[in-house]
């Protein structure tokens, strides 16, 4: 999956997977870690939530969710 090179498409590989019933399960469109939020909205709230320190789970969250609601759309 490097450098988006598609995987299982080797004649060998298939004939295998073939032979042995394997199910080829397609990649997701979008591989988790490099989800749109990763480059615009997380790089966003670090920026702002730097050098915090929270003592409850529900500081984390509060900060954040105002955090998120002063972003704007654009």
């Amino acid at each position: 999956h490097h450098d988006n090179a598609p995987a299982h498409t080797a004649l060998k590989v298939r004939q295998f997977l073939a032979s042995n019933t394997m199910a080829v399960i397609p990649p997701p469109p979008y591989s988790p870690d490099l989800a749109p939020c990763d480059f615009f909205l997380f790089p966003k709230m670090k920026i702002q939530l730097k050098g915090r320190r929270f003592e409850t789970i529900e500081e984390i969250q509060a900060e954040s969710q105002m955090v998120l609601d002063r972003l704007t759309k654009k």
